[in-house]
């Protein structure tokens, strides 16, 4: 697989909520080259670091043709839906999605490395941004979310870096297998033994992963 980046976004502290609340989830576009540090691209900022960025969740990748699929099944979103980034995403690209990344797949884009720990969860920020917190459970049913990478190496980014695939560990646990499992709760003992014994599963997600399968073996 190799790909290159079509947009670079990154985000500041503004106030987002209808209560107040403070995100980052407001991003523009950088065309670089831009440093992709430990804790994500150093100029992009994240209000609730309980949830979002850190080491496990330093970058935010969506896919640019869910846009096209988006706009035809919400037209209503259709203005919103113009501009890269209404999902929150700090990078996009063409060419790859949730069932064709994996869980630990390693990449170089540009001079950095980094590797894939879990899905996005959409949270209300979503829905807010849309107005419509319809499409928070429309994100969580098609399992279109974007995907996280951790990352290994340091390095600047641009757009139209590339995007290629280094390793991939665990070919039978794609991204969208992985949040079928422990976002939407379809049922699939097999894939949720897999998950407790991937190493590269984010530390929310392994936590997850551990107590469903905990309760599974419960039931049986």
């Amino acid at each position: 697989m190799k790909t290159s980046v079509d947009s670079i976004l990154s985000g500041e502290i503004k106030v987002f909520g209808p209560k107040g609340e403070l995100s980052a989830y407001c991003k523009s576009g950088i065309d670089g080259p831009v440093n992709l540090g430990w804790q994500g691209l150093e100029p992009d900022h994240q209000a609730d670091r309980a949830n979002h960025g850190g080491d496990d969740k330093a970058l935010l990748q969506y896919c640019s043709e869910h846009y096209h699929y988006w706009t035809k099944q919400r037209p209503e979103h259709a203005v919103l839906l113009q501009k890269i980034g209404a999902f929150g995403e700090n990078i996009s690209a063409q060419e790859m999605h949730e069932e064709n990344v994996f869980i630990g797949d390693r990449f170089q884009i540009g001079d950095a490395i980094v590797e894939v720990s879990q899905g996005r969860q959409p949270c209300w920020k979503l829905g807010h941004f849309f107005s419509d917190q319809s499409m928070v459970k429309a994100v969580v049913d098609n399992a279109k979310g974007g995907w996280y990478y951790r990352v290994i190496e340091t390095g600047h980014i641009a757009v139209d870096s590339s995007i290629e695939l280094l390793d991939r560990p665990f070919p039978n646990m794609s991204v969208k297998k992985a949040f079928d499992v422990l976002v939407a709760r379809k049922r699939d003992r097999q894939a949720l033994e897999q998950l407790v014994e991937i190493p590269a599963l984010s530390k929310t997600w392994a936590a997850r992963a551990k107590k469903m399968n905990l309760r599974y073996q419960s039931d049986t």
